[in-house]
């Protein structure tokens, strides 16, 4: 007894366990999503909170305006001062503030300081934002040796995703298994 081989059918398998194995790896990843609080300490008694990616795109980005910003867009704000969509960060060079952006355009009343840390890390273009507690102020004059300055906490909380990122094994895996299937599908248009 002879068994007849089937052409491509060990190729086939081979394409199907490589999507299988994509679907797996994909699964795990998660975007990373923080909470920002701001507490003043005295002063008006400003308080908020926003919601923002852990490595967001920037809206906007500059090394020489403003001496260097980065503008990220943020959700879920709450707080006792008008709701804001976006935020712009300044480098440690920069005195490590944060202003928020008056109606979307790049002009604001004052700044909030973190003592000449930035809140993140990598570049202008792409920053990095991790969970901490800053000792921070509120400058009208948007000069930290303003000496009307009100004291505040800034804490950065890491918040838990539902929002899916694949990976890029999982990617790699899956582009794989996509071109195996057109390599198929193509051999066997030719064979017919």
């Amino acid at each position: 007894m002879t068994t007849k081989r089937v052409p491509g059918l060990r190729f086939l398998s081979a394409i199907l366990a490589l999507a299988a194995l994509s679907i797996v790896l994909m699964g795990g990843a998660r975007a990373s999503m923080l909470q920002f609080s701001y507490t003043e300490s005295g002063g008006n008694g400003i308080q908020f909170s926003f919601d923002q990616a852990s490595t967001p795109t920037p809206l906007s980005h500059s090394s020489w305006v403003y001496g260097g910003y980065t503008q990220v867009a943020v959700t879920n704000w709450s707080g006792n001062i008008a709701p804001v969509s976006s935020v712009l960060w300044f480098p440690s060079w920069n005195g490590g503030m944060f202003a928020l952006p008056g109606n979307g355009a790049l002009s604001f009343p004052g700044v909030y300081g973190v003592n000449d840390q930035a809140a993140f890390t990598g570049t202008l273009a792409h920053p990095v934002f991790q969970p901490g507690q800053f000792d921070g102020y509120y400058s009208l004059s948007g000069n930290d040796c303003d000496l009307t300055k009100v004291h505040s906490t800034f804490t950065v909380t890491a918040l838990t995703s539902t929002v899916p990122e694949p990976g890029s094994l999982g990617l790699f895996a899956a582009a794989l298994a996509l071109l195996g299937l057109v390599f198929l599908a193509r051999r066997r248009a030719r064979i017919s």
